[in-house]
C-alpha cells in the first residue's frame, strides 16, 4: 500500500466514524468519550470491514440502534452491546430472531435476521439424499446433500485401513501411503520435557510437551472474548466470534442443571444431561499423595494428585533426599523415594521467574510475593500510568503484607481496593478534605485509616 492509499483509507475511516457518531448522538445525546471509545473499538479492524458495514447500515436504517431488528450486520450487534456495557440502556441490542436471546453470540445471518448457534443448527437440518433422515448436511453429492452418517460410509471417502482391514475414513497415512483409521492410529509417545511422563507429546524446538504441560507452560495466552481473563485460547477468533479460553469454549448458555437445579451456564454430559460447571463430574483416580480416589488436578512424575494435595505439596516444600534442597517433591527416584523436579530432570518445575524459589506460583510464572508489587503498581496507577508519589508508601506497606496471596485476592475483589484505585486514577492530591467529600461508610473509613497508617495523611 502506498502512502497516498494509506492516507485516503485513514481519511475514509475518519469520515465513517464521524457519521456513526452523529447517528449515535441522536439516540444518546450525552454520550461520553469513554463510552464512545469503547463502542468504536469493538468494530475497529485492520481492514475496516466492520466499520464500513456499520456505517452503511446506519445510513440505510437510522433507527437501527433502537429498533432491535436482528436483520443487521454483526458489527451493529457488537457496537450496540458495547454501548450497553458502557451504561447506555437507550440502545437496544439485537437478539436472535428465533429464540430472542440477546446475551449470546449471533454468528449466523439469514433472510429473517441473525441467529445464535443453537438455533441455526436446529433449523439448518435437512433430509439426507441417501438415508432420508433429517440431520445436518455435511457434503454434496450428485443425488444431493448427505448427512454425517452417510459421509462416513461414502465410497468416495472410505478406504481399507492397513491396521484393521475395515473400510473406514483415513485418519493418517503411513510413509508408504497406506491409511490408518482413527481407531488404529496412535499418537507418538515421548517423554514430556516438563512432567517427565511417557505420554503422547508434540515435539517442538525446545523439547516435547504433553497436552497438559503445553497448555500450562508453552501455549500463548490472550484475553478471552467472553470472560476477559488472560488464558490459553482453545477456540481461535474468527470474523464472527472472538477467541475463547478452554473454560468458555465448551460452555453452553444458561439452563437448569440436572444435579443442583440452578439455572447456570454449563456442559452437556453423556450420562447426567446438562450440568453446570460446579456439578460437572470429573475424572477420578487414586491420588499419589493421600491415596484417596479423587479428582485429578495435576499429573506429576510421582503420579496423579488431587486438588488438596496439589496445594499442600507446593505450599510446603520438603527437603529432597538426593540434593538436600527444599523444593516441592513432585517426582520419585529410582528407589521409590520422593524427589524434587530438578533431580528428576525438570529444572524449571514450579520455579518463580522472579526470585527463583520453588513452590506454588500465582500467575505469569511468578510467586505471589514477586507478583504483588507489580499488581499494586498497576492497580494504583495515576493518569500517567505511574503510581503517584503520595501513594508510594501505601504500595510499600501493602507489598510487605504477611500473606501476599490474600493481598492479591483483596486487589481483585475488595470494594475498598477499588475505591483506593479510583482515588489514584483521579490524579487529585490526597487529603482529609478530599475523603470528606466521599459518601460516608466503611469504605471511606477503611481507606482513610490505610492512608493514615502509611503516613500519607496526618
Amino acid at each position: 500500500m502506498t502512502r497516498a492509499q494509506a492516507g485516503h483509507r485513514a481519511a475514509d475511516r475518519e469520515e465513517r466514524r464521524t457519521r456513526i457518531r452523529g447517528t449515535v448522538t441522536t439516540v444518546v445525546p450525552d454520550l461520553g468519550e469513554a463510552a464512545w471509545a469503547a463502542a468504536i473499538a469493538s468494530v475497529e479492524s485492520p481492514r475496516g470491514i466492520a466499520l464500513r458495514d456499520l456505517d452503511e447500515h446506519l445510513a440505510a436504517h437510522p433507527d437501527a440502534l433502537t429498533s432491535g431488528d436482528p436483520r443487521c450486520p454483526l458489527a451493529l450487534v457488537q457496537f450496540a452491546r458495547a454501548l450497553n456495557a458502557a451504561g447506555q440502556p437507550a440502545v437496544v441490542s439485537p437478539g436472535c430472531h428465533l429464540c430472542g436471546r440477546g446475551t449470546v453470540e449471533l454468528p449466523f445471518s439469514g433472510p429473517a435476521g441473525r441467529s445464535c448457534r443453537r438455533c441455526y443448527i436446529s433449523t439448518s437440518k435437512k433430509p439426507c439424499a441417501r438415508c432420508g433422515q433429517t440431520g445436518k448436511i455435511v457434503a454434496r453429492r450428485c443425488e444431493g446433500g448427505i448427512c454425517q452418517s452417510c459421509y462416513r460410509t461414502d465410497p468416495r471417502v472410505v478406504e481399507e485401513c492397513a491396521g484393521c482391514g475395515r473400510a473406514r475414513r483415513p485418519a493418517v497415512r503411513r510413509p508408504d501411503g497406506t491409511a490408518l483409521c482413527e481407531s488404529c492410529w496412535r499418537p507418538p509417545v515421548r517423554t514430556c520435557s516438563s512432567c517427565g511422563t511417557e505420554r503422547p507429546a508434540s515435539l517442538g524446538a525446545d523439547g516435547a510437551y504433553c497436552n497438559t504441560c503445553y497448555r500450562r507452560l508453552r501455549q500463548p495466552r490472550r484475553a478471552c472474548g467472553r470472560c476477559g481473563l488472560v488464558r490459553p485460547i482453545a477456540a481461535r477468533a474468527t470474523a464472527d466470534s472472538p477467541g475463547l479460553c478452554y473454560n468458555c469454549s465448551g460452555l453452553l448458555p444458561p439452563a437448569p442443571c440436572a444435579i443442583c437445579g440452578k439455572t447456570r451456564p454449563g456442559y452437556q454430559h453423556a450420562d447426567r444431561g446438562f450440568v453446570c460447571r460446579s456439578c460437572r463430574p470429573h475424572h477420578q483416580e487414586p491420588c499419589s499423595g493421600c491415596g484417596q480416589l479423587r479428582r485429578v488436578h495435576a499429573r506429576w512424575p510421582r503420579g496423579p494428585v488431587c486438588p488438596a494435595c496439589y496445594v499442600q505439596i507446593l505450599d510446603h516444600p520438603g527437603h529432597c533426599p538426593r540434593c538436600g534442597t527444599a523444593r516441592p517433591l513432585i517426582a520419585r527416584a529410582g528407589d521409590g523415594t520422593l524427589a524434587c523436579g530438578p533431580c528428576a530432570g525438570i529444572p524449571d518445575a514450579y520455579s518463580c521467574q522472579g526470585c527463583g524459589t520453588s513452590g506454588r506460583l500465582y500467575a505469569e510464572g511468578l510467586c505471589p510475593r514477586c507478583l504483588l508489587p507489580q499488581r499494586l503498581r498497576r492497580h494504583l496507577a495515576g493518569p500517567g500510568g505511574e503510581v503517584p508519589g503520595q501513594l508510594a508508601p501505601v504500595v510499600q506497606a501493602l507489598a510487605a503484607a504477611g500473606n501476599p496471596r490474600g493481598m492479591l485476592q483483596w486487589l481483585k475483589r475488595s470494594p475498598n481496593a477499588r475505591l483506593l484505585a479510583g482515588l489514584a486514577a483521579s490524579g487529585e492530591a490526597l487529603s482529609h478534605d478530599l475523603l470528606d467529600d466521599l459518601p460516608p461508610g466503611p469504605g471511606e473509613y477503611y481507606v482513610r485509616q490505610v492512608l493514615v497508617h502509611a503516613g500519607v495523611l496526618p
